[in-house]
């Protein structure tokens, strides 16, 4: 394959993917503007909840136990190596 032919691929390709990305946008974009009030409601809500799982008990609740107890990568490797290997 020459290189006018592969460039000629490679811009069908990155349209045909661009085109597709523009249509799934439109789609979802149109629906959650067509949303009633209760719906938009609704989702406001589970990405709230989303948000508070991964994120604000992330920060509070789990603690980065491997930085406060050991100082080097190769003892954080040999004791994730120790805890994988020596548990049942």
């Amino acid at each position: 394959m020459n290189t006018r032919n592969m460039l000629t691929f490679i811009t069908i390709f990155i349209d045909n993917n661009y085109s597709m990305l523009k249509k799934v946008w439109a789609l979802y974009y149109d629906g959650f503007r067509n949303m009633p009030r209760w719906g938009k409601i609704l989702w406001t809500v589970i990405l709230v909840k989303l948000f508070v799982m991964f994120i604000v008990f992330k920060l509070f609740l789990m603690p980065n136990y491997l930085n406060s107890r050991f100082d080097s990568a190769e003892e954080k490797s040999d004791y994730v190596l120790e805890q994988l290997t020596t548990k049942p």
